[in-house]
Formats: structure tokens, sequence, C-alpha cells
């Protein structure tokens, strides 16, 4: 019996990925060296398949890297000297606050609350802010940041750099690009491939200003991983499978538009659907913060544990709850890779489990 995985990441990965696997091995192309012509042609093709079904603007540079944890790392090190602002309103957002502080920055931060959204004229940064972090889709609570609100942060603060971790959403929804300096993505999620590798992408102001930092103490510096980039290489030998296996998958996706559409579509009956169960509800009451990516749940803690129980004995997986939220919520993944099919499964069960 197949799994219905619904889990907010690793999730479910396309159905096609094992026959482009097998296809790659039996070219052999997995086994061409990360600075040989090969690499670098296979590195080009997935970069424009990004471009292509992401609309990613053609002067907006892209790089990958070992996971969106990473890219915290590297855009604190690579982007900011003293001083980063983080934007949040749950774990995720709040650990990325947590590592600038590890790394000896004098970061401050905002907690807007999961039922609320960001009151960006009433917003007030610390006069030496370099860079303004955004978590745009809180995967520990199922809420999301619109493109407006992000518009009108980008319109009031256009000095600072603004970093967005849009680990849950990219390849999902539309993104404005334009409303920030720096993007990034773990694979594992709506691009609907398996862990072990991060998408960013930074506009020329980003690189201007890692360029004038030259922080170059850290291999994985952004300035090094750039100069990688521009010759299609990267700064150490890559996860080759998931590049190749990112290109080939876009390569046979719809563009973000029409996928857009489908999950906020699902995203919507789904959310109606819930208003029917008695023993569950949506965390979040707020329509306007939800996510149409992750939707978070929650009921009784003794609710919640024999929901996911009943679940996988029915081989359903559901993502527990994170953090503070972990024994009295559970978090669904809408991603582009789970068919519409699963949903129907998981919403049958759903209404048999509330009876």
């Amino acid at each position: 019996m197949s799994l219905f995985n619904f889990y907010p990441g690793p999730s479910k990965i396309y159905p096609q990925v094992g026959t482009i696997y097998q296809e790659a091995i039996a070219s052999g192309v997995f086994e061409y060296n990360h600075r040989s012509p090969q690499f670098a042609k296979l590195f080009d093709f997935t970069l424009a398949q990004l471009r292509n079904k992401l609309a990613i603007p053609a002067d907006y540079d892209i790089c990958f890297v070992s996971s969106a944890t990473e890219s915290w790392q590297v855009i604190l090190q690579s982007f900011v000297k003293h001083n980063s602002f983080h934007l949040y309103n749950g774990a995720f957002g709040e650990k990325w606050k947590s590592v600038a502080l590890s790394l000896g920055l004098q970061s401050t931060g905002f907690d807007f609350g999961c039922e609320t959204e960001i009151d960006v004229d009433a917003l007030r940064l610390p006069g030496n802010t370099e860079l303004i972090a955004v978590t745009q889709n809180e995967t520990s609570n199922g809420t999301a940041i619109s493109n407006a609100t992000l518009k009108q942060l980008r319109q009031k603060y256009n000095d600072e750099l603004i970093a967005v971790d849009a680990t849950s959403s990219m390849a999902g929804v539309i993104l404005d690009w334009e409303n920030a300096d720096i993007w990034f993505s773990s694979v594992q999620k709506c691009f609907g491939l398996s862990a072990g590798m991060c998408v960013m992408i930074t506009s020329p102001k980003a690189v201007d200003r890692a360029k004038q930092i030259n922080n170059q103490q850290y291999y994985n510096s952004f300035v090094s991983m750039l100069k990688n980039s521009e010759k299609s290489q990267t700064t150490h030998t890559p996860a080759i499978p998931q590049i190749y296996l990112l290109g080939k998958v876009l390569e046979q996706q719809q563009d973000i538009v029409k996928v857009d559409q489908m999950i906020t579509d699902r995203a919507r009956l789904f959310y109606t659907f819930c208003k029917q169960l008695s023993g569950l509800q949506v965390y979040v009451k707020n329509k306007a913060a939800l996510s149409s990516t992750v939707i978070c749940l929650s009921g009784d803690e003794s609710i919640i544990t024999l929901l996911k129980e009943k679940a996988l004995s029915e081989n359903i997986l559901l993502g527990s709850g994170y953090g503070d939220l972990k024994k009295n919520t559970v978090r669904i993944a809408n991603f582009p890779a789970i068919p519409d099919e699963d949903f129907k499964t998981l919403k049958n069960f759903l209404t048999n489990f509330d009876k």
C-alpha cells in the first residue's frame, strides 16, 4: 500500500523522480565531476528551468547550498556586518534570529503574532539595521506573509536588504521576487524532491552588498559561491543528483501561475472542509494570515495523539506539531507533488474520524 504523505517536509516526491533517476544513472551523468563541462551543462539547464518555470528575473543570481538552515548562516555571515532585524511569528523565524545571535551579531527581532499581519506602517527598525529577515511561510503554525505586505515592506525600507525564507512556499505559490533581495528554499517541499539541497536567489543589490562586505572567512561565503556559480560551478562537490533532478522535474511541470492556482484553490476548499470537523479546527483564525501550502489543525492533546495513530494505521502520514505546538496540532502539507486523489483520501479519513 502506498503512503499518503502529508508531512510538511521532507514530503511527497513527484512520481517521475524514480524514472528520471534511473535514466540519469544509465547515462552516467552523476559520474562527471563538478568542474567538468558536462556538469556545467546540467547546472545551466537547471538554472534555466528555475528562471522559466518560477519567473525569476534575469538579473537575479541563483546559487545552490545544502539546506535552508545553511542559508540562514550564509546570509548572516555574507550580507551583515553587525545588525539584522528579524520579523517572525513562529519557531522557524525565531530560530533564524537565534542563529544571528550565536554568530555574535547584535540582532533584534519582533514577534508579530500568528493571528495578525505585519503592520508595516507602525513598524520601526533600529537605525543600524542592515538586513530584514522574514519567514514568508511559517511551517510551524501554518501562516504566511502576503506579497502585498512584502511589497509594503520593500517600499518603506528600500535601503536595507530584505531576506526571505520561502522554504515551504517557493515553487508552490507566486512570489514577487522584486519585493526582496534574497530568497531561499529547500527542495524537499514544494519542489517535490528528497531533502539535501537549497536554492538561493539574490538581487543585484544583494550581490553588490556582499561584494562590499567581502567576508571570505568561511568556505561557503556568498562571494565564493557567486564566483563559482558564474562559472556554472559550486564551491564544493554538490548534490549532483539533486541539481539534475530539480531541472528535469521542473521541465515537466506547469509554470508557477498554474501551480499557484491549483494550490490556492485546493487550500481554500480544504479550509472550508475543515469547518465541518468538530474535534479539530484550523489553528489560526485570521484568514488573511493563513498559508496555502502548510495547513495547521489543532485539538485536544488526546485527540491529536489518536488522530496521528489512526492515520498512520491507514498509511496516512500527518505532520506532527512543532515546538510549543507539538502536542496539540498536526500539520498538513499542500504541496504540488501531492495529487488531488490523496486529498480525497485524507478528507474521507478525517470525516470518519470525526464521527
